[in-house]
C-alpha cells in the first residue's frame, strides 16, 4: 500500500499503549478511519495538540499510521464557549457511531466544514436531518417524528454520552 493525504476532522483519540494514540478521523477522501498515531501521547511530541477533537487536519497515512500531520483549522470559536463545545462533541459522538469506516461521505463532510463555521443548536439539527437523508436512515423531506436526538439513539442502538454533557451544560 502506498502512502497518502488525506484532510479530515478529529471525530474521537483514544490511548494506545504507553505512547501512542488511536485517531479517529473522519476525512473527504476516505470516510471515517482509525489511525494509529505513533508517540502522540508523549510530553515531547509536537502533535500532541493535532489530536484534538474538531480539529481539521491533513495527515500522510501509510498502512493505517499517521506519518506527518498539519493543522489546517482548530475551530477555536467552537471551543471558547462551553455550550458550543458541547454541541461540537455531540456532533462528534454522532458521527463516529454512525458512520461506517472506509465510506466515503463527501456530502456530509463538506456540510460538516460548513456547520464547524458556525455552530449552534439550530444548524446543528439542520445538518443531522440532511445526513440522515444523504445516508438514506430517512426519506427526504421527512422528519423524525419524536425528535432528532430520538432518532438518532434508535439508529445507533444505544445512548449518546455526550447528550447529558449537554443537559448539564444548559442547566
Amino acid at each position: 500500500m502506498r502512502s497518502q493525504k488525506v484532510t479530515g476532522i478529529i471525530l474521537s483519540r483514544i490511548n494506545y499503549k504507553e505512547t501512542d494514540k488511536i485517531v479517529i478521523l473522519f476525512s473527504k477522501e476516505l470516510g471515517k478511519i482509525l489511525l494509529k498515531a505513533k508517540g502522540a501521547k508523549s510530553i515531547k511530541s509536537h502533535r500532541l495538540s493535532h489530536f484534538e477533537p474538531l480539529n481539521l487536519i491533513r495527515v500522510l497515512v501509510y498502512e493505517s499510521v499517521l506519518t506527518e500531520t498539519k493543522i489546517i483549522e482548530t475551530f477555536l470559536k467552537i471551543k471558547a464557549d462551553l455550550g458550543t463545545l458541547g454541541l461540537g462533541f455531540y456532533v462528534c459522538e454522532v458521527l463516529n457511531r454512525i458512520l461506517p469506516e472506509h465510506e466515503p461521505h463527501k456530502k456530509t463532510f463538506e456540510k460538516l466544514l460548513i456547520l464547524l463555521q458556525d455552530l449552534n443548536e439550530k444548524s446543528l439539527k439542520n445538518f443531522l436531518v440532511e445526513m440522515l437523508w444523504d445516508m438514506g436512515y430517512l426519506p427526504v423531506g421527512q422528519y423524525p417524528k419524536r425528535g432528532i436526538n430520538v432518532f438518532v439513539e434508535s439508529v445507533i442502538e444505544r445512548r449518546m454520552n455526550s447528550k447529558s454533557l449537554l443537559l448539564k451544560i444548559n442547566q
